[in-house]
């Protein structure tokens, strides 16, 4: 799950629940180690439900914070209750967190995610937060923002540095691809070759495909947002009808989804490459 998605359920919950009473927390016996500090949140009011990044915020009125970040599939199910009367509720299964407010409806979590409880003048000291990058869907990403982000990583792979979370949060394999693809940038480009366009080009494309999957998710919450090269492999360029194809040439430990003809790698020449130029015979007597 990627940022555009986490930032479309917080919107969701953050208008059912802001201002509202958590009448009480019920969570299974023995699973989480803060079942205490979760139930400390019954009787008082959901301040604002946000996001950063993977992360799922949520801010209460007594200056207690939730920070959740999914671990695999999740969801968050609003269901009335049909009668005030009735009791606890069932947490058979995967459910792993039940909020019943105002005696009227729950809001109950599906999943298992990594849930973090703190004090919210002190949750972004914690070691999960304290050095994520920053969000673009919240903070204004610009060229020289990016080099910012991108510091310190100019020999990386710009596929492998667009993952990383402590640079640039909430982004994920299926955006990474179609981030480049709108760049024109390759997966294997170093984050050193990229010039000033290059940097300006990137930038926008990560504003606009975020932005564009947000909206998306704003729609349709659980389905992915269309894609132009992501898992693509084998089909035609829209623009420039090359074959589009997968590899590992980004180096971050999935696959690459991109278009040669529209996202030509740059990098330096080196020994690999004009050893693959030349005949078996010179290129031992090259090497020789």
């Amino acid at each position: 799950m990627e940022g555009p998605q986490i930032r479309a359920l917080a919107e969701r919950l953050n208008r059912a629940l802001a201002g509202k009473m958590i009448d009480r927390v019920d969570t299974p016996a023995n699973r989480w180690q803060a079942n205490v500090v979760l139930k400390h949140c019954a009787g008082r009011s959901v301040k604002q439900i946000t996001s950063h990044g993977r992360w799922l915020i949520w801010h209460f009125d007594h200056g207690v914070s939730w920070m959740l970040e999914p671990t695999g599939p999740w969801r968050w199910d609003i269901v009335p209750i049909a009668k005030k009367s009735d009791g606890q509720p069932s947490l058979a299964g995967r459910k792993l967190l039940s909020l019943t407010v105002l005696n009227s409806f729950r809001v109950q979590l599906v999943g298992k995610p990594l849930l973090l409880t703190q004090s919210t003048e002190t949750m972004w000291q914690i070691a999960e937060l304290r050095d994520i990058g920053p969000d673009p869907l919240s903070t204004p990403l610009d060229a020289l923002a990016l080099s910012r982000c991108l510091a310190r990583a100019w020999h990386a792979p710009i596929a492998r540095s667009l993952l990383s979370q402590r640079r640039i949060a909430g982004i994920g394999n299926r955006s990474k691809c179609e981030i480049l693809y709108a760049a024109g940038i390759g997966p294997s480009t170093a984050v050193g070759q990229l010039d000033e366009a290059a940097r300006q080009r990137l930038a926008a494309a990560i504003i606009a495909v975020l932005g564009a999957a947000l909206r998306h998710h704003r729609l349709h919450e659980d389905t992915p947002p269309p894609a132009r090269v992501y898992d693509r492999a084998g089909q035609r360029c829209a623009a420039c009808n090359s074959i589009i194809v997968s590899d590992r040439s980004g180096r971050d430990g999935t696959w690459s989804w991109y278009c040669p003809g529209c996202q030509a790698p740059v990098h330096e020449p080196n020994l690999f490459d004009y050893l693959s130029t030349q005949t078996p015979a010179t290129a031992v007597t090259a090497v020789a």
